[in-house]
C-alpha cells in the first residue's frame, strides 16, 4: 500500500514539475523583447486564443486602413480578463517605438477573400509576416498557424489571408510630415511683393506606377512642395520645402479626385513650386533631423530664374531621397499665373490636374 501511495505521489509531483516547466516555457516565450521576430511569434501565440483570434480578425476586416498595432493590444487588454501575454507584447512595441519614434507598428488583413457566405472564418489568415525590413518585393519570410517559418513567394505562393507587421504605415507618415514641417517651417520674407490672393488647388493625380509591393498593402505617398523665400531687393535666397501628406494614393492606374490646396500664394515668396513625390519606406532613423536645405549653397540660386533653379533642386532632392524612400516622378514646376495646369512628371509615372483659383 505503500508504495502504491509513494507511486502515485511521484506521479503527481512529475505532474506538477511537468506543468510548471511547460508554464515557464510559455512566459519564456514572451520575455520582453523589441525583435521583429520575436514580436510576430508572440503575436502568433496569442492569436491562438479563440477569443482573440476573433476579435482581431473583426477589427482588421472592418478596418479601411491598417490599424495601429498597440491600439490593437489596448482593447484586447480591455476586453480579456486574463492579460499578461498580451501586456507583454504591448510593451514589446511600445520599447521599440520608444527607440525609434517612426516605428508605428501597424497591423492588416491582406489578400481577403470574397466568399463572404463563411462570414469571419474564411479570413483566417495562413501565414504571418513582419515586412518593415522586407527589400525583396516578391520573397518574403513567414511563420505559418502553427508557427513554422518558411520562405514564401509572394505572388506565386499566397493562397489565401495573410496578417502582416509593418512599422511605417500610414501613422509613422503622419508624424514624419508633421515633425519635418515644424522644423522646417516656410518663410515668408518681408511680405514686400504685392500679394496675389489666389491658391493652386490639386483638382485630380493618378500614379502609373506606385512602387509599393503587395506585401506592404497601400501605398504611402508624398510630395515634397519646394518653393522660394526673398529677401530684401526681391533676390532668392534659399529654397524651402514643405511636405505635403498624399496618403490617400493608395493603389496605381487608379484616378483620384481631390480638392487639396498646395500652394497658397498670397503672402508666399515665390511665382512657381516644384513638386517630388515619393513613396514611403521608413528608411532613415529621423527624416525630420534631415535638412534638406543642406544639399544647396546659400545664396547658390540668387542670379537664376525659378524655373532654372526648381530643375536643379527637384532633381537634387529626388536624388537624395531615392536613398531612402521610392522615388516616383517629379515636376520642376506650377506657375501661379496659369488657371488650369495638366502636366505629366518627368517619368511620366504621376499626371495632375491642378487649378489657380482667386479667394475671395
Amino acid at each position: 500500500m505503500k508504495k502504491l501511495f509513494y507511486a502515485v505521489a511521484l506521479t503527481a509531483i512529475t505532474l506538477i514539475a511537468s506543468c510548471e516547466k511547460n508554464e515557464n516555457e510559455n512566459i519564456s516565450a514572451f520575455e520582453l523583447s523589441t525583435d521583429d521576430d520575436q514580436i510576430l511569434k508572440n503575436f502568433i501565440k496569442i492569436y491562438e486564443d479563440p477569443t482573440i483570434q476573433d476579435q482581431i480578425l473583426r477589427n482588421l476586416i472592418a478596418s479601411e486602413k491598417p490599424v495601429v498595432f498597440e491600439d490593437l493590444l489596448n482593447n484586447l487588454e480591455k476586453s480579456l480578463s486574463k492579460t499578461d501575454n498580451v501586456n507583454v507584447l504591448k510593451n514589446s512595441v511600445v520599447s521599440k517605438r520608444q527607440k525609434n519614434p517612426l516605428q508605428i507598428t501597424e497591423i492588416s488583413l491582406l489578400n481577403q477573400t470574397d466568399d463572404n457566405e463563411l462570414g469571419i472564418s474564411s479570413q483566417i489568415p495562413k501565414y504571418f509576416a513582419f515586412v518593415s525590413n522586407e527589400k525583396n518585393s516578391e520573397i518574403i519570410t513567414a511563420y505559418d498557424l502553427k508557427g513554422n517559418k518558411r520562405t514564401l513567394n509572394i505572388e506565386k505562393e499566397l493562397d489565401g489571408p495573410i496578417i502582416i507587421l509593418d512599422d511605417y504605415g500610414n501613422s509613422s507618415l503622419d508624424l514624419m510630415i508633421a515633425n519635418f514641417n515644424k522644423s522646417n517651417a516656410q518663410k515668408l520674407g518681408n511680405n514686400a511683393r504685392k500679394q496675389f490672393p489666389a491658391e493652386l488647388i490639386l483638382k485630380k493625380i493618378r500614379l502609373k506606377d506606385d512602387h509599393e509591393p503587395f506585401h506592404r498593402g497601400a501605398a504611402e505617398i508624398y510630395g515634397v512642395l519646394i518653393g522660394f523665400d526673398r529677401g530684401l531687393f526681391d533676390i532668392k535666397n534659399d529654397p524651402t520645402f514643405t511636405l505635403v501628406n498624399m496618403d490617400y494614393l493608395d493603389y496605381d492606374h487608379t484616378n483620384y479626385y481631390r480638392n487639396d490646396v498646395l500652394m497658397k500664394w498670397w503672402g508666399a515668396d515665390t511665382d512657381h513650386v516644384g513638386l517630388v513625390i515619393m513613396e514611403y519606406d521608413g528608411n532613415y532613423p529621423a527624416f525630420f533631423d534631415h535638412n534638406l536645405k543642406n544639399l544647396f549653397q546659400q545664396g547658390q540660386f540668387s542670379s537664376m530664374t525659378e524655373k532654372q533653379a526648381l530643375k536643379i533642386i527637384t532633381k537634387a532632392v529626388a536624388n537624395k531621397l531615392n536613398n531612402f524612400d521610392d522615388y516616383v516622378d517629379q515636376f520642376y514646376y506650377f506657375p501661379k499665373f496659369e488657371s488650369e495646369l495638366n502636366y505629366k512628371g518627368l517619368e511620366q509615372e504621376a499626371e495632375v490636374r491642378l487649378i489657380n483659383t482667386p479667394t475671395n
